[in-house]
């Protein structure tokens, strides 16, 4: 039985991301190289905040709140150095995207950033469950001893919102910076940066101790009022309006007669 809601929650975690990496990047084999690439920078950040961590502990600061601080503040820093590294590599990579054509098409970097924000969030979303898929796969029962059932449901939910916000972030990061507008570059980091402060803190709601129980409801819900919001703000960086959405969602009478025609 622990198996098979081990599958369950795996499948809760990854199967939205992999369906995106299958339909969206794996017949790109620039947009696969960008995914690899940034989940190898986001194995960076976790080599340094770890690093850096040690030090806040040995001089008594709280260990937790510190690691989520470090953490956060490092992706953030190896995300703007692969958006650098990709900005410098960037004929490199046009060259690349147009062998072999007649024609040469400019590369679609928000797709780039898309594919970037994906690998960042499937390797984040791996380390964060790859210790409780291994205690859910068994023996065992879950809530035996006093805790709540529904600790490993909730924790793949919240798993599988990171990833996507990794997405969101992503566009919305290195597409502000892509900006000639000033104030476009500084709100599209701190904002992205904040986000990433404010709903990894929302972790700590889960946290039990003593006689106080974990806050799934809140944390849950706040979590996925987050990854809307940032999925307009990707969607506004990506060129989307309401009227194009609204235009997606409800097709022009002209656009169905065209599409029935085909």
């Amino acid at each position: 039985m622990t198996v098979v809601e081990m599958l369950g929650c795996l499948l809760v975690t990854f199967g939205a991301p992999a369906s995106m990496f299958v339909v969206t990047v794996a017949r790109k084999p620039l947009h696969v190289i960008m995914l690899m690439a940034s989940a190898f920078f986001w194995l960076l950040s976790l080599l340094f905040s770890s690093l850096i961590w040690l030090i806040p502990v040995q001089m008594g600061v709280g260990k937790f709140v510190m690691g989520v601080v470090v953490s956060v503040l490092f992706q953030e820093l190896f995300r703007f150095l692969f958006y650098y590294v990709l900005c410098k590599a960037r004929l490199g990579l046009e060259a690349v995207h147009n062998q072999g054509k007649q024609e040469r098409k400019p590369l679609n970097m928000l797709a780039i950033y898309y594919s970037a924000g994906l690998g960042y969030g499937l390797v984040s979303g791996a380390f964060a469950t790859v210790n409780i898929f291994r205690d859910l796969s068994g023996p065992g029962t879950v809530g035996i001893a006093g805790q709540s059932q529904y600790f490993f449901i909730i924790s793949s939910f919240m798993a599988l919102a990171f990833i996507l916000l990794h997405v969101c972030w992503g566009i919305i990061f290195m597409g502000s910076l892509d900006s000639d507008v000033l104030w476009r570059n500084v709100t599209g980091v701190i904002g992205v940066i904040v986000s990433h402060l404010l709903v990894s803190g929302l972790t700590i709601l889960n946290y039990s101790y003593d006689d106080k129980k974990p806050n799934y409801a809140g944390s849950i819900t706040l979590l996925f009022i987050s990854l809307v919001a940032m999925a307009l703000w990707a969607y506004n960086i990506a060129g989307g309006s309401g009227r194009s959405l609204k235009h997606f969602v409800h097709p022009p009478q002209s656009n169905r007669a065209h599409a029935a025609q085909d």
